[in-house]
């Protein structure tokens, strides 16, 4: 059987007056995971918002979360 590969979310609206109201409606209109808020970047398990100037940019995770301990290296 073929690996699941998670596919990264791509909202239609790219203008935010926050990137909190981004997270907002990540977490109540998708079914996007909020990993990392941390003020100037939002992380789910596939991709990594930013905001400038109202425009949301976003790239994919390289390095998705571990989903459990076993998963890491460590």
């Amino acid at each position: 059987m073929g690996k699941l590969v998670e596919v990264m979310y791509v909202p239609k609206k790219l203008k935010w007056e926050t990137l909190g109201s981004f997270k907002k409606f990540l977490e109540t209109e998708t079914t996007e995971k909020v990993v990392i808020y941390n003020g100037y970047e939002i992380i789910t398990e596939t991709t990594r918002y930013g905001l400038c100037d109202s425009q949301l940019s976003y790239s994919p995770v390289e390095n998705p979360t571990p989903k459990t301990k076993r998963d890491t290296n460590v």
